[in-house]
């Protein structure tokens, strides 16, 4: 596959119910030259064989098969394979218009940027909002306007935009494994590093809200609630050290409950504090590190 402008990277576990979607809209871009990197990260519904039927009717779509190791190991693995001179994230229960990536492409080129970013359209089975919107072409070349540009740590997402795959090499940009929240802690990174961001207007990425992600199950799951406050910290640490201005991130708390009755709670605050209670009792107040 060579001469691929974009290489797409799509992870997958147990999609079936979003898949078709997600795949019909990649194959139907408007821009040609790319190349599909699918994946399978240890599905076991009918995953596997819906990316085979679609394998089979498109020779763009690389499959790529792995025990389960999580998101950040699916895209690792897809990184060190993909050959397009951009990469693009789409995760499995999402879609993107038909035009997305050419939009971020043509961006990306006539800029010579590191990374073009899109707009983010939330869906849900209530409604449809507008969660990141730009209606203007906009360039950024210092560390504290990219930030501003990519609106982080708001939307520390990597799936609404387009990198530069030399970008990511040359800066050895590759997800940490075995957390969630891996995002918010690889954004940060790569806005860092970069020297020239671009937006594009009406390019869409529809993100779909699924009750299942990692997203909306982290309140019942304490290692992702974690993983989450140690992504914020990352965030905030990493800021402060590097003298970025950009807002601290947003207040986030991780509760121990018994019987439904708050136990342990901890809350990190804007002004980079941590909050102790014990049955709802303030017990330690913690500054974070200064250097990460």
């Amino acid at each position: 596959m060579k001469n691929r402008k974009v290489s797409i990277i799509v992870p997958i576990y147990n999609s079936e119910k979003f898949l078709e979607k997600c795949l019909n809209n990649l194959i139907s871009q408007t821009l040609k030259e790319i190349e599909i990197i699918c994946v399978n990260d240890g599905s076991t519904d009918n995953s596997p064989k819906i990316l085979q039927q679609y394998a089979k009717s498109d020779k763009r779509i690389k499959l790529i098969k792995q025990e389960n190791k999580g998101i950040s190991a699916a895209r690792n693995i897809a990184l060190k394979q993909a050959v397009g001179k951009y990469i693009g994230f789409v995760d499995s229960d999402d879609y993107v218009a038909s035009d997305f990536f050419e939009k971020l492409y043509l961006a990306a080129e006539k800029q010579k940027a590191d990374i073009a970013v899109g707009n983010i359209v939330r869906i849900d089975k209530e409604k449809t909002e507008n969660m990141l919107i730009y209606n203007k072409i906009k360039t950024a070349y210092k560390t504290n306007d990219i930030f501003k540009l990519l609106n982080i740590p708001k939307d520390c997402y990597v799936w609404n935009r387009l990198y530069n795959r030399e970008f990511i090499i040359k800066n050895n940009l590759f997800f940490k494994e075995g957390v969630v929240y891996e995002d918010i802690i690889w954004s940060t990174i790569a806005a860092s590093k970069a020297k020239k961001a671009v937006s594009a207007t009406d390019a869409n990425y529809y993100y779909v809200y699924n009750e299942n992600s990692t997203v909306a199950t982290t309140e019942q799951d304490g290692k992702k609630s974690k993983d989450r406050l140690n992504a914020f910290m990352f965030y905030n640490n990493y800021i402060g050290a590097n003298k970025i201005k950009a807002p601290i991130c947003w207040q986030n708390t991780m509760r121990l409950k018994i019987l439904g009755f708050n136990i342990f709670k901890i809350t990190d605050l804007p002004d980079v504090k941590r909050k102790y209670y014990l049955f709802g009792l303030n017990i330690a107040t913690v500054r974070f590190r200064k250097n990460y």
